[in-house]
């Protein structure tokens, strides 16, 4: 007799490596399912369909690939970044910010040929003059007291009570300042007092209130200055530029304290961004007041002359070859008995003889052979690692020492003075150390857990003392694991340190194990090793609400992890995005996702990705979010499942205008909460059937689900290879609509959920409950169920029990 078995299969261990298939004894086994695409694993069991992506602007150059980078300062202020080639622009609030239209104009703000249209208010025997070589202004200062080297510019403004964004460059080195004045008279600041500017790419927002301003740039120092690329941003995106091209942005490393980033890259000196508003950011180079150092010079015939001992463009004499071109901004130290002076060079005139600027005096102005080059220059790289330990700045692995990490003072995280200046140490002052083991560990990544973590290419580290806080004469760094880490930010989830192996397979949980009195690195895909395949790019986890680890793989896939170790929920799936990419060979596949990112929202985490599309003929990237999943109780018309996609709420239309990013592609459309048939944007616009007054419309995506074997109903024990069939299943839904199921994709059969009771000219209600679907399977040993659905609804199946019959063999 054919035995007919209900089997309760619960989603939550998410996506089955093959590998696994018949492993049906396995406790996880009847807990998983064998794909599981566009839909997210519960914590609770069961799996959702996945919110759609929402459109929030084009990035700058479409043609260029960007990058996403939170910027955190608190729940309330959060903002999304995307860093381009040379630029930054910024997101809050699920937009992008955006100056406000003006006339105002700066004149020759270029200094392409001249510095014609400027007023010069210099005093004393400061000046400005025109850089031809360089198309700036230098603002050339003079060490007298108050003589300063300032100019001015008049501007006619017609929106007077409207902010206005300055835009402007600071060169020089790093240090170096100019001050920013605005006022309703030449020399005036009543409507933006005197504000210091470091050498580096700024923004500035303000309200003119009068109808002309006058602009005016100001040096106090001796030095001279150089300011370019004035002009106000008009009715555009907030910009600031920045030293980073296209193929930088990937080895990006950043860490950030209350409203100052750090930036750093191996190839380009440490920026910090700092906001000072939504519209006014600064991109400056980090001033460290002293060091990080290389060893000692051990040459006792090689030394070093300062031609004084103070003062700014001091002569720095070496007795034979000691300086290159590329040790512009590189320090310099100097013992001179039992005192340390330094210097930071600022112009290179030969192998032996630098110009320099002294930050701290030296104790005479004899040859010496006791000095120090700075550790970080152009010609030995710049730390590509940054993160905060013990309220210190980390920074870690440059070219020349890529097992090296350095800490700052104690909470003065721009000091790697490593002692008193006389040799002598303090616990407080900043830590230099170098790891070393047998093999070569290029530091990846340095991360605050339980401990200061380290991920190398060879393994895992921590870093420890005796006493309560790492000093420099009081610290301890120890492998504890070999697997070696991948150039990927790692991220903490639930507690647990995530970090992505080098081979970019396998993402490991590093954590304390009792047992061992130790740390021990376990992988989360032993039962999905399939799904990085290719390998994986970054990740970012989004805690609210469901804890989900969100990848981007090389192939523009997006994996994600739904994870939550106290319930034992380690849930794979697999996001596609809706609509298609062909590539330069002209072959046709899915939309692309570049870089993911995720910050704090209202009622929880936002994801935020970059994604790249083939829209009518042309390569376009997008900034889009993750929408709000469904919850019980929220209206279903404001359901948004659909990919890229745009809402409209208001009097009821018959047609649906800004669709321009999506133009000639055929969207998806809930109108009022119905599904309506499918739509191609034309100019911009779609047309609807008849009006609505609240629509959600954008790109179609399937989500699916396919079991596993089943392996119940037998009365010999195990029904794998019998022969079996299934005629029905029982789905548990829970405040769903659009579905399809089938025994495999070819052969599905649309699931009603209208009832006699339901108004035909109304949208069918989410249905909540057990539905019973019938089911075309034929006999095989291998019976599966798929359920599909691409409609944009939610959809949530929280179980499904098959009817089975089985032919003993």
């Amino acid at each position: 007799m054919p035995t007919i078995t209900p089997i309760q299969a619960s989603l939550n261990a998410g996506e089955f490596s093959p590998r696994l298939d018949a492993r049906t004894e396995f406790s996880k086994y009847p807990l998983a399912c064998a794909e599981l695409r566009n839909m997210l694993p519960l914590p609770q069991g069961g799996a959702t369909r996945r919110p759609g992506t929402r459109f929030v602007a084009e990035v700058k150059v479409s043609t260029s690939r960007c990058r996403l980078l939170p910027f955190e300062f608190s729940e309330e202020q959060a903002y999304i970044l995307e860093a381009g080639q040379s630029y930054l622009r910024f997101y809050k609030d699920r937009g992008q910010i955006v100056t406000e239209p003006t006339d105002a104009t700066i004149t020759n703000g270029t200094f392409a040929a001249n510095i014609t249209g400027w007023t010069n208010h210099s005093t004393g025997s400061a000046s400005i003059s025109h850089d031809a070589a360089n198309a700036r202004m230098n603002l050339n200062g003079h060490s007298s007291g108050n003589a300063h080297a300032g100019q001015a510019v008049s501007v006619g403004v017609s929106y007077r009570s409207k902010a206005h964004v300055l835009r402007f460059k600071i060169g020089g080195i790093a240090g170096d300042s100019v001050k920013l004045r605005i006022g309703s008279t030449a020399t005036g600041s009543d409507i933006l007092a005197d504000i210091a500017y470091g050498a580096g790419y700024h923004c500035r927002a303000f309200t003119p209130g009068v109808g002309t301003i006058y602009v005016q740039f100001i040096n106090q120092t001796a030095k001279t200055i150089p300011i370019d690329d004035i002009a106000f941003v008009a009715d555009a995106p907030v910009e600031i530029a920045t030293p980073f091209g296209e193929a930088d942005l990937t080895t990006i490393n950043y860490a950030q304290s209350a409203d100052i980033l750090y930036l750093c890259h191996p190839a380009h000196p440490i920026h910090r961004l700092e906001r000072y508003g939504h519209q006014s950011w600064s991109l400056v180079r980090a001033a460290f007041t002293d060091g990080p150092y290389l060893k000692a010079n051990t040459t006792t015939t090689t030394t070093i002359t300062p031609s004084v001992a103070s003062g700014l463009g001091i002569t720095l004499t070496a007795s034979a070859a000691v300086f290159v071109a590329s040790d512009i901004g590189r320090m310099v130290r100097i013992e001179h008995g039992t005192t340390w002076g330094h210097a930071v060079i600022t112009a290179f005139a030969s192998a032996t003889s630098v110009t320099a600027d002294v930050k701290k005096a030296f104790g005479g102005t004899g040859a010496e052979a006791d000095w120090r080059l700075g550790a970080w220059s152009a010609t030995t790289g710049y730390p590509g690692i940054a993160f905060f330990f013990e309220q210190r700045l980390g920074l870690a692995c440059t070219t020349h020492q890529p097992q090296t990490f350095w800490l700052s003072q104690s909470a003065d995280f721009e000091n790697m003075t490593p002692d008193d200046g006389a040799g002598e140490v303090a616990d407080d002052d900043a830590i230099d150390y170098t790891i070393s083991a047998d093999q070569v560990n290029v530091i990846r990544w340095m991360v605050a857990y339980k401990e200061l973590i380290i991920g190398t290419a060879g393994g895992e580290w921590t870093v420890r003392s005796e006493g309560s806080q790492l000093t420099p004469t009081d610290i301890e760094v120890r492998r504890h694991t070999g697997y070696g880490s991948a150039r990927v930010d790692p991220t903490l989830m639930r507690g647990r340190l995530i970090y992505l192996q080098k081979a970019r397979r396998k993402v490991l949980e590093f954590a304390y194990d009792v047992r061992i009195d130790g740390f021990q690195s376990m992988d989360l895909t032993l039962l999905a090793d399939h799904m990085t395949r290719g390998g994986i790019e970054a990740m970012a986890y989004q805690q609210e609400l469901e804890s989900t680890l969100w990848c981007v793989r090389s192939d523009g896939a997006l994996p994600t992890m739904t994870y939550q170790p106290d319930q034992q929920v380690v849930g794979w799936a697999q996001q596609i995005l809706g609509g298609s990419f062909v590539d330069e060979d002209e072959v046709t596949g899915n939309a692309v996702a570049e870089s993911v990112a995720v910050i704090p929202g209202a009622s929880r985490d936002e994801t935020w990705l970059i994604c790249k599309r083939t829209i009518n003929g042309v390569t376009r990237r997008y900034i889009e979010f993750v929408e709000t999943m469904f919850e019980r109780g929220d209206a279903p018309e404001e359901a948004f499942y659909v990919d890229c996609g745009l809402s409209y709420a208001g009097e009821p239309v018959d047609t649906i205008t800004d669709l321009g990013h999506l133009e000639g592609e055929t969207l998806k459309v809930l109108a009022d909460g119905a599904v309506h048939p499918d739509a191609t944007v034309s100019g911009g616009q779609i047309t609807l059937q008849s009006p609505a007054s609240i629509v959600q419309c954008g790109l179609a995506y399937e989500h699916a689900y396919k079991s596993l074997k089943w392996d119940a109903g037998s009365p010999i024990g195990t029904a794998q290879g019998q022969i079996k069939r299934i005629d029905g299943v029982t789905l548990v839904l829970l405040d769903s609509m659009n579905a399809k199921i089938g025994p495999s994709t070819d052969k599905l059969r649309a699931i009603s959920f209208r009832e006699v009771a339901h108004a035909m000219n109304e949208p069918i209600p989410l249905f909540t409950g057990e539905l019973f679907a019938e089911f075309d399977g034929d006999y095989a040993t291998d019976t599966r169920v798929c359920v599909r659905g691409d409609d944009p609804l939610p959809f949530t199946l929280l179980a499904l029990a098959p009817h089975i019959k089985i032919n003993v063999r």
